[in-house]
């Protein structure tokens, strides 16, 4: 697993919208105006206020992360644990989970950069 660099400016994502939610086999990639994405191989949590958070791992059947297509992301931030959180307000959290197994977890790609972690 790669560190989330420090001196990343996330707020560049705040603002964002979502436009795209795409699954296949290995991947679920979300991709935002402003030719930025997030590719995840890993595991991510959706959280809608009011409900159980849900855990998706590719392959995705079914998911109410759909829900979010249209709406702009209120704040983007890296954790501790080197999980990418993306805040779409009252909508919902989406947290790209990073895997503690060593593996490449998920892709981030913004303004002209791409970050693996």
């Amino acid at each position: 697993m790669y560190s989330f660099p420090k001196d990343v400016d996330l707020s560049l994502l705040n603002g964002s919208t979502l436009e795209m939610i795409c699954f296949n086999i290995n991947q679920i990639s979300l991709h935002f105006e402003k030719r930025a994405s997030v590719i995840v191989e890993s595991s991510l949590r959706y959280t809608q206020p009011g409900k159980t958070a849900q855990m998706l791992s590719p392959p995705v059947r079914q998911a109410d992360i759909m829900q979010l297509i249209g709406r702009r992301i209120e704040h983007a931030a890296s954790t501790a644990t080197n999980s990418l959180l993306l805040s779409f307000g009252d909508a919902g959290q989406i947290e790209c989970v990073a895997s503690p197994d060593g593996y490449e977890s998920y892709h981030l790609s913004f303004d002209g950069k791409t970050i693996t972690v």
